[in-house]
């Protein structure tokens, strides 16, 4: 439906999201260019196309993890763990049980780490990993001990009428969630070593209309780039003498759920806060000026929701379906066949859902009201499975050579690379990869592997002018890092050593690696 801004009462809620792919490009890149281009990129609303569950309509990169838009309206924020040293288990015998649960959910999707987590929930496989973590320093790695991570947060929000019951798209006057908007940029998915959930070429949206989810109320999320980085907004568009009061949004997964001095609703989880700013709200008058009206958020009880508790996940899935009952939200994803099937640790708690609205000030009912508070990047869990860190522009070809840290098994299009298999110990040891994209950024062309039992990571790349030959620099803590027989330094000085690499330019073949460092 289109919406008349002049006559309407406008509430938007927005989420900070994080950049995630990139866009065709018609010219050759140089590197300026294309580092450019991913600076400028959001992607923000990617809709499903068979590489989710069909229970996803549409999917955005948070700025911790992964926003799923289901196909009844709700939206599901998959927040992955925070990362921990293994060393912390010789601290007693309980941090080593938790530890080494924690450790068979290392190195799988993140749905694989609560797909126990509710007998009866949606669960939205293959979430794409986050963007959001932050570049390694040496000092950060300069250890021998493996990593872990603890089990990721799921927050699910639905929006709820006075009694607590669920408002789904079948109270919507549309049928389904409805992209909008388009966007230039297409994205394309390779979810694990399944071709079935490869997707390419898909659009992209600015904005996803929900429909009139309340008698008089749309419904949009609005993707947007800020100086904050990039934001979705719920946007409640509410009609001429309808009431905003409708609108309530029941938040399930928050141990807690509070406002604090600034007025920013924080959502208290086991891997920390996350917040939504103070929200804002105005009004467009005869002149298209926008007015200030008052808005704050209020926590408000209804239906069987009145009375939230905290509870204890328990370390079995049976446990976890008795303690966290069906109406709490799985993290979303059914894992990979090969992925470990062991349940979110137990240190996790989780609660009741709470509910929350917005109170708001006086203001023309003949007119727009907008409520925008932004999701802000408070979260302190831990990064993505995947991280890019250094790109390079071949000379000759154009083709964007893109270097990083993954802990994912299997990697997309590794197969005819130079290294084919996971070298990671899948204790949160991951490898180097380096993938070659055309200079169009449309198709991925090779990737591979680099990295031996322990923990290893590319920060740089370059290409001989005058050979084309690819060289990859990092540091790697393994031992047994592949190709450095017959290298200038052949073994590991000890500890945590830099590295480089030499490969072919198609990545099939990996010409020479050489360690560099001392004890």
């Amino acid at each position: 439906m289109s919406i008349t801004i002049q006559r309407s009462l406008i509430i938007s809620v927005a989420v900070l999201v994080a950049s995630h792919c990139v866009s065709a490009t018609t010219a050759p890149p140089t590197l300026a260019t294309v580092q450019q281009k991913l600076a400028a990129m959001s992607v923000p609303f990617v809709p499903n196309a068979g590489q989710w569950d069909a229970r996803a309509a549409f999917a955005a990169q948070t700025f911790a993890g992964t926003l799923f838009v289901t196909q009844q309206g709700e939206l599901v924020y998959s927040l992955p763990g925070k990362k921990i040293n293994a060393d912390s288990a010789a601290q007693g015998p309980n941090v080593g049980a938790n530890l080494a649960a924690q450790a068979r959910t290392v190195g799988a999707n993140l749905a694989a780490q609560a797909r126990t987590v509710g007998a009866d929930l949606a669960a939205l496989p293959g979430a794409p990993p986050s963007d959001a973590k932050s570049s390694p320093t040496a000092a950060s790695h300069a250890k021998s001990s493996p990593t872990l991570r603890s089990g990721g947060w799921v927050l699910r929000e639905t929006l709820v009428d006075a009694k607590g019951n669920p408002r789904s798209m079948r109270h919507s006057t549309l049928p389904t969630p409805a992209g909008f908007m388009p966007m230039e940029g297409k994205v394309s998915y390779a979810i694990g070593g399944d071709p079935s959930k490869y997707a390419d070429q898909l659009n992209t949206y600015e904005r996803v209309n929900l429909g009139d989810m309340y008698p008089g109320v749309n419904v949009q999320l609005r993707a947007a780039r800020t100086s904050a980085g990039n934001n979705i907004e719920k946007i409640f568009t509410v009609a001429p003498k309808h009431d905003p009061k409708q609108i309530r949004i029941q938040l399930a997964g928050a141990q807690k759920l509070e406002i604090n001095a600034q007025g920013e609703l924080i959502a208290h989880t086991g891997n920390g806060p996350v917040a939504f700013t103070a929200p804002i709200a105005f009004q467009e008058n005869d002149r298209g000026e926008r007015v200030s009206v008052a808005v704050a958020y209020a926590l408000t009880s209804v239906g069987a929701d009145s009375a939230p508790q905290a509870r204890t996940v328990g370390a079995d899935s049976a446990a976890q379906r008795q303690v966290v009952g069906a109406d709490l939200a799985a993290l979303p994803g059914t894992p990979p066949s090969d992925a470990p099937s062991s349940p979110t640790p137990a240190s996790n708690t989780q609660s009741s859902p709470t509910t929350y609205t917005f109170t708001v000030g006086h203001y023309d009912s003949t007119r727009p009201l907008v409520i925008d508070p932004l999701l802000a990047s408070t979260y302190h869990g831990g990064a993505a499975s995947d991280l890019a860190l250094a790109i390079a522009i071949h000379p000759w070809t154009g083709d964007v050579y893109v270097a990083g840290e993954t802990e994912s098994n299997p990697f997309p299009d590794t197969t005819s690379g130079a290294q084919t298999l996971y070298g990671g110990s899948g204790d949160g040891g991951g490898d180097a990869f380096v993938t070659r994209f055309n200079a169009a950024l449309t198709s991925r062309l090779q990737s591979s592997y680099l990295g031996g039992s322990a923990d290893d990571s590319a920060t740089a790349l370059a290409i001989h002018p005058a050979s084309g030959e690819v060289y990859v620099a990092g540091f790697t803590g393994s031992t047994n890092f592949p190709g450095a027989p017959g290298g200038a330094q052949t073994g590991s000085g000890g500890g945590t050593d830099a590295f480089v690499t030499r490969f072919n330019a198609a990545l099939t073949s990996r010409l020479q690696s050489s360690y560099l460092g001392g004890s």
